[in-house]
């Protein structure tokens, strides 16, 4: 049967449940009204649920070519969409929870070991979030109306934590190697926050509070760097570069 993406045209069905291979799991519960499912399961042990409550709410779990991962949408609200995609992985979480109203999340995952939590609680929000590798870790949580995360995490044991209120924040990550930390603190309206590992073992804080403060932050082909940025006010900008 032909799979319908999340973010592709509305799914004819209001849920929908396809499962191959054995002792795989799949849950769909939903109350409210207009709601959609899709929960698509190829492998073994695997356990995906949807859980809806509200009006209008959209979500699609993929996992294939995988075993012993974890899957779990909890939507309440309305309008709000959430795709989890595992592919070729082992011993993989992904959580999304969302509420309010036509916030969007999308987890795709590959690899082994890898842990993602995402929460989303307010207006537009989005999280678009990747990994690579093995033993990656990503905590997101979205507050406030149009906040906007986008992380990528490849190599081994990176992790990222990020906290939006507000209106209008940005946080992008990239953590390409081994053992990398990036913590982005972000309340206010219109910052922008940046951080690229390139290297190992390295960690990044920024804080941000206030109006239109950027951000931007690079580790590269180092070792034990330590960055820290703290803005208040208005239209501030830092850059931070350690080779």
């Amino acid at each position: 049967m032909k799979v319908k993406t999340l973010l592709a045209a509305i799914i004819a069905a209001s849920a929908t449940v396809n499962a191959f291979a054995e002792d795989n799991t799949a849950d769909v519960i939903q109350t409210g009204t207009d709601q959609v499912a899709s929960v698509t399961q190829g492998g073994t042990m695997l356990w995906g649920q949807v859980r809806q409550e509200g009006q209008a709410n959209n979500a699609a779990v993929t996992q294939v070519g995988s075993e012993w991962n974890n899957a779990l949408v909890d939507q309440s609200g309305t309008a709000n969409q959430s795709a989890i995609t595992q592919v070729d992985s082992s011993d993989t979480w992904a959580h999304t929870v969302q509420s309010g109203e036509t916030n969007l999340a999308s987890v795709y995952q590959t690899g082994y070991y890898q842990d993602v939590l995402v929460t989303q609680d307010g207006v537009a929000n989005q999280a678009h979030l990747e990994q690579a590798g093995e033993f990656q870790k990503a905590v997101v949580d979205q507050s406030g109306t149009g906040n906007y995360t986008a992380l990528n995490q490849a190599g081994a044991a990176n992790e990222a934590y990020i906290t939006q209120n507000g209106a209008g924040n940005q946080a992008y990550v990239n953590q390409e190697v081994f053992v990398n930390i990036a913590d982005i603190d972000q309340d206010g309206e219109g910052n922008i926050a940046i951080v690229n590992h390139l290297g190992s073992y390295n960690v990044v804080d920024v804080v941000q509070a206030g109006i239109a403060n950027v951000a931007n932050v690079t580790q590269s082909s180092g070792m034990g760097d330590y960055a820290s940025v703290m803005q208040s006010g208005t239209g501030n900008l830092a850059i931070v570069s350690q080779q």
